[in-house]
């Protein structure tokens, strides 16, 4: 039970911390709650897919996959045993995420859905075959709270009792272990679980980043010989000391997210000014400081440079749209498959360009899936797009709210529902960027021409006439 307050930085405590730690001794499954399978058919269908039961792809497809990951790994394996041991470690790293599974079956192995017919039995499947024991991480638990699937039912109920299935029985329990990962608000639902199905258990509380932390993530540098010999990173003498007590100042900010964008964009100049010999700089940090440490302002200053690449998207609202899509009404993040957003957005010509801009931005980020999902960089950000889009008077955000009150009007039974000459060329001007219409929309935008059209010509059957009765 990994657990505490939104922006600490549970997530990349997981995933860039603790997995990379634990790769040599286990097998690592890192999962994010899919809102549409809920948290069992989460782990379930992910356990399947890494035991070699074919899902959604033909057999060909993944038996090509395995051939060409023994390709590239082999071809790393031979680089790997020439470097120097500092780089070599981050080799054989990848050489271990590229094997899907320390097995890979052949095709009369592959087992079928029916032989592994719940999350434990697939579960001790993949340990049976790989020899090694399998740590799930789960994140994002929460989710079933704040993002419920009501199709679904209990989903939190269902899946505590598919995990003590898992471990009711000694001789059966899986040698590796679960993590589940959420925010500290929903540690009594979830602990409650635990106890009620008497799962052993034990807990973790993440705390805030503090000033020490920000001088040790600093120190890094320094005294290890390893990141030292990778990064030959010079820190200028005092400025731990400033960043640490600038970021203090931000009560309102996650300070470990905050942290890891700083750091990120102060590399990135560092590289530009000397690639061989980088240095942290006051100056550098001043600039830094000057653009915004907040994530309102860090979401600003990434989005003005959004502008500089695709004005239009920006100017009328299309890219703060896209945005808000990866957000929940809750206010956080929530992810979203490519396929998802080409179909809320089928006209818009730019999406591509859109969402890759953001993703160099550090607005958006992929997820390791097949789906081909993305969610916003941190889940605090979340809070900083939807405030900007309640705020916005761009054109996309009015047609949208001329297209939603003029709906409610319709529902209610107004005789003035239709949109008037004006909506309707403003509807017009951003109808390839805004989400696609609903039937009972389109509807309403065909009726609302049709009117006007009568409209007009009534007004030149007047003006024809010599503007007499």
């Amino acid at each position: 039970m990994f657990y505490g307050q939104s922006g600490v930085g549970k997530s990349s405590f997981l995933d860039a911390g603790l997995q990379p730690r634990l790769e040599k001794e286990y097998d690592i499954l890192y999962l994010r709650r899919d809102g549409d399978l809920g948290l069992s058919e989460t782990v379930y269908r992910s356990l399947l897919n890494k035991a070699g039961v074919i899902l959604n792809a033909s057999e060909n497809e993944q038996l090509h996959e395995v051939v060409e990951n023994r390709k590239i790994v082999e071809n790393l394996k031979f680089i790997s045993d020439a470097v120097n041991p500092d780089i070599k470690i981050e080799i054989d790293q990848i050489i271990s995420k590229l094997k899907v599974t320390d097995f890979e079956p052949e095709r009369s192995e592959l087992p079928d859905k029916n032989q592994l017919p719940t999350i434990q039995a697939a579960w001790k499947y993949i340990e049976n075959k790989s020899g090694r024991p399998l740590l799930i991480i789960l994140d994002q638990v929460e989710e079933a709270y704040t993002r419920p699937n009501q199709k679904l039912g209990n989903e939190v109920n269902h899946f505590f009792n598919d995990i003590k299935e898992c471990f009711m029985s000694p001789s059966m329990n899986p040698s590796g272990k679960i993590i589940l990962s959420y925010r500290k608000e929903y540690h009594p639902e979830i602990e409650e679980y635990c106890i009620n199905y008497q799962l052993p258990r034990s807990k973790v509380y993440i705390e805030h980043i503090s000033k020490k932390d920000v001088f040790d993530v600093f120190n890094g540098f320094e005294k290890s010989r390893r990141l030292k010999a990778r990064y030959n990173l010079n820190v200028e003498e005092g400025l731990p000391s400033v960043i640490a007590s600038d970021l203090e100042q931000e009560k309102d900010s996650p300070i470990a997210p905050m942290l890891q964008i700083l750091l990120t964009k102060m590399w990135i100049k560092a590289q530009v000014t000397s690639s061989d010999t980088p240095v942290f700089t006051h100056n550098m940090y001043r600039e830094q400081k000057e653009e915004g440490l907040a994530m309102d302002e860090f979401l600003q200053t990434q989005l003005g440079e959004f502008k500089n690449k695709l004005p239009l998207e920006f100017q009328n609202g299309f890219a703060i749209d896209v945005l808000e899509y990866y957000c929940t009404p809750n206010g956080t993040a929530a992810a979203r498959t490519l396929e998802q957003v080409k179909q809320r957005y089928p006209n818009a010509k730019e999406l591509d360009s859109v969402l890759k801009h953001f993703k160099e931005l550090y607005l958006i980020t992929d997820l390791d899936t097949e789906s081909e999902s993305a969610m916003l960089a941190h889940d605090t950000l979340a809070k900083s797009v939807v405030k900007l889009y309640q705020k916005s008077a761009y054109p996309v955000q009015q047609a949208r709210r001329v297209i939603f009150s003029r709906m409610e009007a319709k529902r209610s039974g107004s005789d003035n529902a239709s949109l008037d000459m004006w909506d309707l060329a403003l509807y017009d001007k951003v109808k390839d960027f805004i989400p696609a219409l609903s039937a009972d929309e389109q509807s309403l935008i065909a009726l609302s021409r049709e009117e006007n059209r009568k409209i007009q010509r009534d007004k030149t059957n007047w003006s024809l006439q010599g503007g007499h009765l």
